[in-house]
């Protein structure tokens, strides 16, 4: 090691050895909470590890990320936002280099321009389903990133939000094409893919590319789900949750239906992801497992069993 590449050294670890590192929590945070809610406004650089901001600070409710609030906060990995907060202000995440987890709250609607500016850790994120708008810049130069899902809301692709993405090679667009502004996938691999689904529009050139990155279509998982919470709207609608709002879900309840031939009928929501069992018993105290592992798809299981020796009890397990 020559004489300059030594001195370089020991400058990185002067400067890492005068940054006091510690665990983030709340009192790193500084805040504006003069008018009815709260913005955070920065957060200490030593602040490390993970981070769940707050819902609430001094009884009112976190509703934005400031300007540069976590400008340079490069020892943070991972940073929780509140489901109060709707937007993300300009650069508001730039330089975090080690940030490799984000959880944006459903109810932001807008993120910043250069909001996560040279986040070189990041490598998936998928824009909540509220968001309408991307700032230029926002994820430029986020060399790690490898996946993208951009939602409905979002109807144009700012000027250079994913320039310099080198790692990008997966953009999903869960509705119809959105407009592409100036470099706003500018060095991003020419074999990236685009994935769109059934029924979208716009993507359909003649030389079957959008943004000179080739197309694949998939089967539409949203169909029949139209606020697209993963759950079907006749099993929204047969659970007594509204099939038009996201934020109702059906609630976990088991419905019976006697039916001709000595047949029960047993509907449930189940849950996508979730495994079920059903079980039967005649005295609520020895139960018998009567089916295979289900595995629950968003949608109402229906299981049938034949009664003929009595109805007995039932219950259905979550395993």
């Amino acid at each position: 090691m020559n004489k300059s590449s030594r001195f370089a050294l020991l400058f990185i670890l002067l400067t890492l050895l005068a940054i006091p590192l510690h665990a983030a929590d709340v009192s790193d945070l500084s805040y504006d909470a003069s008018g009815d809610t709260v913005i955070i406004t920065d957060c200490d650089t030593g602040a490390s590890g993970s981070l769940i901001i707050p819902g609430t600070i001094e009884g009112k409710s976190v509703t934005s990320i400031g300007e540069d609030a976590f400008f340079e906060c490069e020892f943070l990995t991972s940073v929780t936002i509140p489901e109060g907060v709707t937007s993300i202000g300009d650069w508001a995440f730039d330089d975090c280099t080690r940030l490799n987890g984000i959880t944006i709250s459903g109810n932001v609607t807008s993120i910043g321009e250069g909001s996560f500016y040279c986040c070189d850790d990041l490598t998936s994120i998928i824009i909540p389903q509220s968001v309408i708008s991307i700032g230029a810049n926002a994820f430029e130069s986020c060399i790690n990133l490898t996946s993208i899902t951009i939602p409905e809301g979002v109807t144009s692709i700012k000027e250079k939000t994913f320039l310099d993405c080198w790692s990008l090679t997966s953009i999903t667009f869960l509705d119809n094409a959105p407009r592409l502004s100036f470099q706003a996938f500018h060095q991003v691999p020419t074999w990236a893919t685009v994935f769109i689904y059934e029924g979208t529009s716009g993507f359909s050139p003649e030389d079957g590319k959008f943004g000179g990155f080739s197309v694949v279509v998939r089967e539409n998982p949203f169909a029949g789900d139209t606020d697209k919470d993963g759950w079907k709207d006749e099993t929204e609608v047969l659970f007594g949750s509204s099939p038009d709002d996201s934020n109702s879900v059906p609630v976990f309840e088991l419905k019976l239906n006697v039916l001709q031939g000595d047949q029960l009928e047993l509907l449930f929501p189940g849950e996508k992801g979730t495994r079920y069992v059903v079980q039967a018993s005649d005295d609520m105290k020895t139960w018998m497992t009567l089916t295979k592992l289900i595995i629950g798809q968003g949608k109402t299981v229906s299981e049938r069993f034949s009664i003929a020796g009595g109805l007995g009890f039932y219950r259905i397990q979550r395993e």
